[in-house]
């Protein structure tokens, strides 16, 4: 098994939206509910084409109950031997770093500290999950 079929099979066991697969999109009822219809798309580069790399973009996405989309996308490090990886694991765990602290409707309204502090956090947070999964891919070959 190579790296990547690891990493997709953990993908497997743990997505919900987004990254590897569209198992687990949000249903056309949900949708209408949420008020969002989501569309995605990448498309390798030339570089990445010539070079024979996959395309390295990634996204991951989640609604919340109150209706909420939060999304996050990631462009792969190119000199990275598995950067497409890396994307996709830098997205996923961004938006669920983000969903659980998001306020309610008719919580006061964020200011622009509110913000910095949650992303940076996210962030960071996601910046250790790939070096984590970096770590892990590479003791699993």
């Amino acid at each position: 098994m190579n790296t990547n079929d690891v990493h997709k099979d953990k993908c497997n066991q743990r997505h919900r939206k987004g990254c590897c697969s569209d198992e687990s999109r949000p249903t056309a009822q949900q949708d209408r509910i949420y008020h969002w219809r989501v569309g995605e798309a990448s498309v390798r580069g030339t570089s990445h084409e010539k070079k024979g790399q996959p395309c390295q973009d990634a996204h991951y996405w989640d609604t919340l109950p109150e209706g909420v989309l939060v999304v996050a996308v990631a462009d792969g490090a190119g000199s990275a031997a598995l950067g497409e990886v890396g994307a996709a694991v830098a997205a996923q765990t961004a938006v669920e770093a983000i969903c659980p602290q998001i306020r309610p409707p008719g919580a006061r309204l964020w200011d622009d500290e509110d913000w910095k502090v949650l992303l940076t956090g996210c962030i960071k947070t996601a910046r250790i999950a790939v070096e984590t999964e970096a770590v892990e891919l590479n003791n699993s070959t």
